[in-house]
């Protein structure tokens, strides 16, 4: 079978913020999130709101508040509904409710430790365990996690949950703007077409390489990221009907998984 899957591409991507949310839509188990960074919230809310247009009908969208208790946060007894019927009834909480779409974290730099810890379990297994109150349970919580870091003075988000998230960026009004407006049937379209071809995307060993090289040049030594690097080639390519990943989707993959991470300037070629 050759490089291209027959299909046209219709779609135009004005930014790599509307670049990151079709990756997201179409492997959003896969690349766990975005952190977004100094959003203004009414350009957070719009780009969050475009993005679940990309997702599957139905898909949820959870906001989780900073102050979440466990009960809200993972779940616990619903004690309305125990009384009424006399014996213990659980309740799922924001996680399990978001599973399959979006969860939004504001001011996710203030996020406490078992906050942190759970969403960091949730995001590596897309599961939650539920073990408390006399409930022993286990939901599916395979969320698209949108941290919003809004630090100032204090530390950003923990770079536990920022190793686990594929993407960070900025918002820019306008951009975000453009992409809602574009964010219309025929892009849907697009990425379920895409969310189809990918597991029959295959990335040859001299982009696994690249990726490789250019991680090592850029100090990159997180595995998650060159996971996340492949991923994102692999989608980069099944958005535009290719089969088979080429320069282009690599070069897309190195600027929006590899260089935010990068913690040193490579020397110029000689």
């Amino acid at each position: 079978m050759g490089s291209d899957a027959g299909r046209s591409v219709t779609i135009e991507v004005a930014s790599d913020a509307a670049r990151i949310a079709l990756l997201m839509a179409i492997d959003g188990a896969g690349f766990g999130g975005a952190v977004i960074d100094h959003p203004l919230h009414d350009v957070a809310r719009q780009y969050a709101d475009a993005f679940r247009l990309l997702l599957p009908a139905g898909a949820p969208m959870r906001r989780l508040p900073i102050g979440v208790s466990a009960d809200r946060l993972i779940g616990g007894v619903d004690l309305a509904a125990t009384l009424s019927r006399g014996r213990l009834v659980a309740e799922r909480g924001v996680l399990a409710a978001a599973d399959g779409g979006m969860l939004v974290v504001p001011m996710a730099e203030r996020a406490s430790v078992s906050v942190r810890t759970t969403l960091c379990e949730v995001l590596d297994r897309g599961v939650l365990q539920v073990a408390r109150d006399g409930i022993a349970e286990q939901h599916d919580a395979r969320v698209i996690a949108l941290l919003l870091d809004e630090s100032v003075d204090e530390e950003g988000v923990h770079p536990a949950l920022i190793d686990r998230l594929a993407f960070r960026l900025a918002l820019d009004a306008a951009a975000v703007e453009q992409f809602a407006a574009s964010a219309d049937a025929v892009m849907a379209a697009a990425v379920r077409d895409a969310r189809r071809l990918l597991t029959m995307v295959t990335l040859e060993d001299q982009w696994i390489a690249a990726l490789c090289a250019t991680a090592d040049m850029f100090g990159v030594d997180s595995i998650r990221a060159l996971t996340f690097a492949v991923r994102a080639a692999r989608a980069h390519a099944a958005l535009h009907g290719r089969l088979v990943v080429n320069a282009d989707d690599a070069e897309v993959a190195a600027r929006l998984i590899l260089a935010p991470r990068a913690t040193r300037v490579p020397p110029p070629p000689p």
